[in-house]
């Protein structure tokens, strides 16, 4: 029987018959314990192949994160916290003070000294990402406040000049030679620039109240909008990062309460931050269990006066199983966080006693007791309260706490808060100091009014260990990646195809989870991931074979790299449910440990180790994504002075690549795209000895793709060959050749290309046997015919993307006129599928490089095929907006789609809540402007009976919303829509719906429809099901109005489930429980998305 693994939506049991009685209330409300815990990691950012730091993330935020959090609660003793720190970032900091550089910080120092610059340390500079306009200041502002509280930005004008004109500078030498374009880039930047660009950047990554209590770094922040920076204010601005990173350990030492010194119970990650389930998982208990001996060594050296080891702590993601919990406790762990997103995933239900007290397991007599954060709190103190008024926030925080304090009638309820303390700073006013000292504040005062109590885990332990809720084992599933079962993560597209083939059912206290979605799936399931984890399988594998033939100095340093190695930060940004935006380099890291381990086992390296290419394939970047016309060409300049450019088009003939300029050799490389196994060197160059870059993280001998077809032209004639693995080639077959004027044109016949519709191609050539690269990979799409038969197509009118009538696009440049005008709608069915055809006036192109070839469109369908269903809107948060309309109460959906150019838009929703993320295949054509969506036929059941209505919403995608749908303002921003009505934007009514599939005839119109909502109720708008399909029970077809009134009001739920008919409320728990008690004998089931947060890590 299959496995049905929700990736997205958990089940928020309300009521139950297995649920436990609610307790007797007596007496007053007790004061709430309050758990604050601030994680704080940095993976290695060292290069073992170059022996330095490549990434200054550690010492950035040692100056505006690590030290500044233990600072502010020093202030604040009777506020009891939590501080982890991974032992990554101990040992990084440890370095740092003990002489370790980054790239970074010695450039600045050689400006600070008046060394000249060599033209690679100038471009570095210059690069976005990755350069020293790394940091939301130069492109949003710094964020401040008015005298309110209310959050504004105030552009550092230096700061903007400079950015602008390195934007300005790479466009006007666009089309040099790279080598040349770095030349001439370069000049353009006086000494004075890369002066002032040193002290900006770095000025901008010190704490705000640092500066403002220390008059020199002040002086320096006053002239932000003029610059004119000396070389001694960049040395000013180096000295005072290093003491603040010189000084972190001895701040949290002051605080530690392990020590008997204050309030905060400092502790620990294990080592390299590790997928503890994952590891262990594979049968690596031993690495897992050196990660944790490791970081106790080093915070007994850093932060324990060499005397003290933590109690417990945050394991790595909360990513945790009953294997990693033993090996925990056998460490003397006794506390760990977790998140109720786990334990809706375990079917426990919603109680406030079940919620807000830990839960307890045992191994082996040792106990070791599991804190569920609330995940909705931790996440708007992350990414939510930053945008908000800061006071408000602090009061929507405390308001949080006391709604559960009403509750606290033994005293033992605990609320828990876990989420990153250094990311969110830079987004919030002032570096967070005006929230943090206002929440510090209003936790001080309502202890003092014995509303609350601060304490860390270990000191609810002691007090309540004892009202903790016990687990009690039962079968639960893992997956067995042990022995040939490794091979699976070859062949699985998804984290539930691997249960499916690999996973065991044991008994269990405790599920493999996380804190994400409760799964595991952002760091194992999908492809890019899952091969990864075999590159790592395999070079552990071969270093524990050579083990015996390795000197002890040797076998130590490459067993270091593989703990590294295991960081899960590398498969955190693999795939495509998150992205850094320089996803890249976190491959790289990977690869550069990997590559030193079979260097340092006396192996040749495989060659996959040295590809600018992700594990499944995927190009680190590309030069374009084209979609081509037949007949239709596209000209692109020669990065290599060899050559003068490179020309496409295609025919009946097949793929035309036109070569200028005087070349006795080149090779086109051709990545198609979903093949998983091909060459990394082309067949001219030479193989490297080394690892080498041209710019770190890129690899100097890599074209840039994963080769799977190489057409070689040499002596005249084309030759084309098949990667038939990693490391070899066959010949199977030739193009044809002809010279043309100021060059040559090679012709590549379909047929030998797999995947016509979609591929990259790289050119390239030698020079004395090293690779130069004349173009980077370019994605080519071609005009794509989808087979099948039409059984639905319906005309949307032309230019009513304006919502209810008045809505606006956002300002940006990159929302192109008409992007979202849906203008037509097709299903045509295949043996095994539907084809879901989207036809838009314009795609606007993929600007952010979304893996499903568009970025701007968000998608929703609802289908209803049969009687029974559910009527509510599929949400990412219990409270989210979602496309923020009501559906038709008269045509409950069967199945609705989430539908966008990242994994958060592949979602299949059942109406009984079950979804199945993943399988949806999803592509673009960018030259018919259409978005294609293949659905597995068993999830539509037509009728010909009933027939098949529907409803497609069409929205902007907004990937740092919570719900992804962009919200719509009275006056378009840069960043949203406009044109609502005020009041509308006020009570959060205005829909977030640009366009709906509504035909000319239709009634109630699309503008009707989207107007519908009511300002005095409190309503949202609601959109009506339109026929698709007649049924044979005589429903109209299409074209013919359906002359239904909009409802005054569209209830959120319906009666109970019953085999026929389903039903889900968009609320969460903490939205309709006040009390511990139960709703009813029946099951009222929440659909809640959790939210795929795009977090940057550095």
């Amino acid at each position: 029987m299959r496995r049905v693994l929700s990736l997205f939506v958990v089940f928020v049991v309300l009521g139950s018959l297995l649920a436990l009685q609610p307790e007797v209330k007596a007496g007053e409300p007790k004061p709430l314990n309050v758990i604050i815990v601030w994680h704080q990691h940095q993976p290695y950012y060292y290069d073992p192949v170059q022996g330095i730091y490549t990434r200054p993330w550690v010492r950035l935020h040692a100056a505006n994160n690590y030290w500044k959090m233990a600072y502010y609660l020093s202030k604040y003793p009777d506020v009891h916290a939590t501080i982890d720190l991974s032992g990554s970032l101990i040992a990084q900091l440890a370095d740092y003070m003990n002489g370790a550089k980054d790239i970074y910080q010695i450039i600045t120092e050689k400006i600070a000294k008046g060394e000249p610059l060599t033209v690679e340390e100038k471009w570095l500079m210059l690069q976005a990402p990755g350069g020293f306009f790394d940091h939301t200041i130069p492109w949003n502002g710094e964020p401040v406040t008015d005298k309110n509280g209310n959050p504004i930005r105030d552009f550092w004008n230096r700061y903007t000049e400079l950015k602008n004109k390195m934007l300005q500078a790479k466009a006007k030498y666009a089309n040099l030679p790279l080598e040349e374009q770095k030349v001439a880039v370069t000049n353009e930047f006086t000494e004075q620039d890369y002066i002032d660009l040193a002290v900006l950047f770095n000025l901008a990554w010190i704490d705000y109240n640092y500066i403002m209590n220390t008059p020199e770094l002040k002086a320096l922040y006053e002239k932000v909008d003029e610059g004119g920076y000396t070389r001694e204010d960049v040395r000013t601005v180096l000295k005072h990062q290093m003491w603040l990173l010189n000084h972190t350990f001895e701040e949290h030492e002051k605080i530690n309460l392990l020590l008997g010194n204050g309030n905060v119970e400092v502790t620990v990650v294990p080592y390299a931050h590790p997928i503890g389930p994952i590891l262990n998982d594979f049968g690596w208990e031993e690495d897992f269990d050196a990660h944790v001996k490791k970081a106790h060594e080093l915070y007994k050296k850093y932060l324990g006066a060499g005397k003290v080891t933590p109690k417990g702590g945050w394991a790595a993601e909360s990513a945790l199983n009953d294997k990693t919990l033993e090996i925990l406790a056998e460490n003397g762990w006794q506390w760990v966080m977790t998140d109720q997103l786990v334990l809706q995933k375990l079917g426990i239900p919603y109680t406030v006693e079940n919620y807000y007290k830990p839960w307890v397991a045992e191994f082996n007599g040792r106990k070791i007791y599991l804190f569920p954060r609330d995940h909705a709190l931790s996440d708007r103190v992350g990414f939510t309260y930053s945008g908000m008024n800061q006071y408000q926030a602090v009061e929507d925080f405390i308001n949080e706490l006391l709604r559960i304090q009403k509750q606290n009638y033994d005293g033992s309820l605990v609320y828990v808060i876990t989420l990153d303390g250094e990311n969110p700073w830079e987004h919030y006013p002032y570096d967070g100091k005006l929230f943090l000292e206002t929440l510090y504040k209003r936790l001080t005062e309502l202890q003092r009014q014995g509303l609350i109590r601060t304490l860390t885990p270990s000191e609810y332990i002691k007090l309540y260990g004892d009202k903790a809720n016990k687990l009690t084992p039962q079968m639960m599933e893992r997956l067995d990646l042990t022995g040939d079962n490794v091979e699976a993560l070859l062949k699985a597209q998804s984290l539930g195809e691997l249960y499916d083939m690999i996973g065991v059912k044991e008994e269990m206290q405790w599920p493999e989870s996380s804190w994400i979605d409760g799964t595991l799936s952002t760091w194992i399931g999908e492809p890019q991931e899952n091969y990864g984890w075999y590159w790592l399988y395999l070079a552990r594998k071969a270093l524990m074979a050579q083990k015996d033939k390795m000197s002890q100095e040797n076998w130590e340093k490459a067993y270091e790299y593989l703990l590294r190695a295991e960081a899960s930060d590398w498969f955190w940004w693999y795939g495509s449910d998150q992205s850094s935006g320089q996803d890249y380099t976190f491959d790289r890291y990977f690869k550069t440990y990997l590559y030193e381990i079979y260097r340092l086992a006396g192996l040749e390296p495989p060659s996959y180790l040295y590809g600018n290419y992700f594990p499944d394939g995927e190009p680190y970047t590309i030069r374009a994504l084209e979609g081509l016309g037949e007949g239709q060409v596209k000209e692109y300049s020669s990065m290599s002075p060899l050559a003068e450019g490179v020309s496409v088009y295609f025919d009946g003939e097949g793929v035309h690549f036109v070569v200028k300029g005087n070349l006795e050799k080149f090779e086109i490389s051709i990545y198609e795209k979903g093949e998983r196994v091909g060459n990394t060197f082309t067949l001219l160059q030479e193989r490297p000895g080394e690892l080498k870059y041209s710019l770190f993280p890129f690899s100097r001998d890599s074209v840039g793709l994963l080769i799977t077809k190489h057409v070689v032209y040499r002596d005249g004639k084309a030759e084309i060959y098949a990667a038939t693995d990693y490391e070899n080639t066959e010949k199977v077959g030739e193009a044809s050749v002809k010279q043309v004027d100021g060059g040559v044109e090679i012709v590549v016949p379909f047929d030998y290309i797999k995947t016509p519709e979609d591929f990259y191609f790289a050119v390239s050539t030698v020079k004395d046997g090293e690779l130069e690269i004349i173009t980077t990979p370019i994605e080519l799409k071609l005009p794509m015919e989808v087979k099948g038969v039409p059984i639905v197509d319906v005309v949307d009118p032309e230019g009513d993307d304006y919502g209810p009538g008045t809505y606006t696009y956002p300002t940006d440049p990159v929302f192109v006129p008409h992007h979202l005008d849906l203008l037509r709608f097709r299903i045509l069915e295949q043996t095994d599928a539907y084809v879901m055809e989207f036809y838009f006036k314009e795609l606007g192109g993929n600007v952010w490089n979304a893996p499903n070839g568009f970025s701007l469109q968000i998608i929703e369908v609802y289908l209803d095929f049969r009687e029974g269903g559910n009527t509510s809107a599929i949400k990412m948060f219990p409270d989210g907006p979602g496309a923020n309309v009501n559906l038709d109460p008269e045509h409950p959906w069967d199945l609705a789609l989430r539908i966008a150019g990242w994994d958060y838009g592949n979602l299949i929703v059942l109406p009984n809540g079950t979804v199945y993320q993943g399988e949806l295949q999803i592509s673009a054509d960018p030259v018919n402007n259409k978005i294609i969506v293949k659905v597995p036929k068993k999830y539509i059941q037509i009728d010909e009976d009933y027939g098949l209505w529907g409803v497609v919403l069409v929205g902007s995608q907004d990937g740092y919303g919570p719900d992804k749908w962009r919200p719509v303002a009275v006056e378009a921003e840069q960043w949203r829509l406009g044109g609502a009505d005020q009041q509308a934007v006020i009570d959060n009514l205005a829909p977030r719906v640009v366009d709906l599939l509504v035909p000319e005839g239709f009634k109630p119109t699309q503008e009707e429809q989207l107007s519908s909502y009511d300002l005095e109720k409190k309503i949202l708008a609601t959109v009506l099901m339109i026929p698709l399909i007649e049924g044979s029970g005589g429903e109209e077809p299409a074209e013919t109005p359906r002359e239904t009134a909009i409802p005054a009001e569209s209830p959120t739920t319906t009666e109970a489930p019953t085999e026929t008919q389903s039903t889900t409320t968009s609320q969460g728990p903490t939205e309709t429980q006040t009390g511990g008690g139960i709703c009813g004998p029946v099951a009222l089931l929440g659909l809640v998305m959790t939210p795929l947060l795009l977090r940057r890590r550095r």
